[in-house]
């Protein structure tokens, strides 16, 4: 009789991973053949499908073997891509690779098949859905600032404060006073570089500061943070939505966004780019504003159906989210 009590029973590979490697050979050879725009697709497409049929702890597995293959060379001919993988910020989504993503100061070239990737990177959804974010926080300050109005305007994780650039009440100077606060030194010399001319006060603070410190936060008509929270787990994400709250003036407005599950590119961030977003649901991130007194929450999507956005508002006021674009669906609600 066979003793297997001391043998460990192998599980087979999941056949995900086995044809999404072959996948990945097959777009290297095609890079290697100068064809690299069906070869980008089919690493995105695949990488879909591998992120969509794997469990999570076989998807980070699936990443490992991944990460070794030939094709990350080649893939990582791309500046974005590599610099997100890179992080030589601290994070993926970091001032720079947002200018890279938003057209503003391009990537030096980089040849054939550096700039064949990065033409099929910008085409992606996720990107589409950062440009939009771009947006609407541009027209917020612009909506903000109508019927006369100069608010102050506070903008956490400000990273190189692009949304300026959209907004005509900052271009035009009706806004009051705004601060733009990041924990990165770089950032804020390239805001007071390019926008304290027009008014913009940089501010250095960490979340943790902005949390822990929340009196120094000046208070503000409109306090909002684009991508921080995609890098916060929920304590931590509470804890700061509550600390930006008590700065948000009566009449005031919260706005933040989020990364939402089932991005259609989040295989190829993951894998390639390292950037692992703590995607939330319209569910999740309104819970993390439960308990907020006087609020009214109004929550969204953008129109790819990729980022999420909540607006407190402090009861009594103007909507803000009155003609913003922010998708098709979405609701209101007071926060429990």
């Amino acid at each position: 009789m066979l003793d297997t009590t001391s043998r460990r029973v192998r599980r087979p590979e999941p056949l995900a991973i086995g044809r999404t490697l072959v996948d990945l050979s097959v777009a290297h050879r095609l890079i290697q053949a100068a064809q690299i725009r069906p070869a980008a697709l089919l690493v995105f497409e695949s990488l879909r499908r591998a992120k969509k049929a794997l469990s999570g702890p076989e998807w980070s597995r699936f990443v490992e073997r991944a990460r070794e293959h030939p094709i990350r060379a080649a893939i990582h001919c791309d500046p974005l891509t590599r610099r997100a993988f890179e992080k030589p910020r601290g994070h993926a989504d970091d001032a720079v690779v947002l200018d890279w993503i938003c057209r503003i100061r391009p990537p030096a070239p980089g040849g054939k098949i550096a700039g064949g990737l990065h033409a099929v990177l910008l085409e992606r959804p996720f990107v589409a859905a950062l440009r939009a974010r771009r947006r609407l926080l541009a027209e917020a300050i612009d909506l903000a600032a109508r019927g006369g109005r100069r608010p102050d305007v506070v903008a956490v994780d400000a990273g190189h404060l692009r949304e300026a650039d959209l907004s005509r009440a900052v271009r035009e100077a009706r806004v009051g006073a705004f601060f733009a606060l990041d924990e990165d030194a770089e950032n804020l010399a390239r805001i007071e570089t390019e926008y304290g001319g027009l008014g913009v006060l940089p501010v250095q603070a960490t979340p943790g500061e902005a949390i822990s410190q929340r009196e120094s936060i000046p208070e503000a008509d409109l306090v909002y943070a684009g991508g921080l929270l995609d890098r916060l787990e929920d304590d931590v994400a509470r804890d700061l939505i509550r600390a930006l709250w008590a700065r948000t003036r009566p009449g005031g407005k919260l706005l933040l966004a989020n990364f939402r599950p089932g991005v259609a590119d989040a295989g190829y961030m993951e894998a390639f780019m390292g950037w692992r977003p703590v995607y939330r649901s319209d569910d999740e991130l309104r819970r993390l504003f439960d308990g907020l007194e006087g609020a009214t929450l109004t929550a969204r999507e953008d129109a790819v159906g990729t980022i999420g956005h909540v607006i407190a508002e402090r009861i009594g006021s103007e909507h803000l989210v009155d003609g913003l674009d922010l998708g098709q669906r979405g609701g209101r609600g007071a926060a429990s």
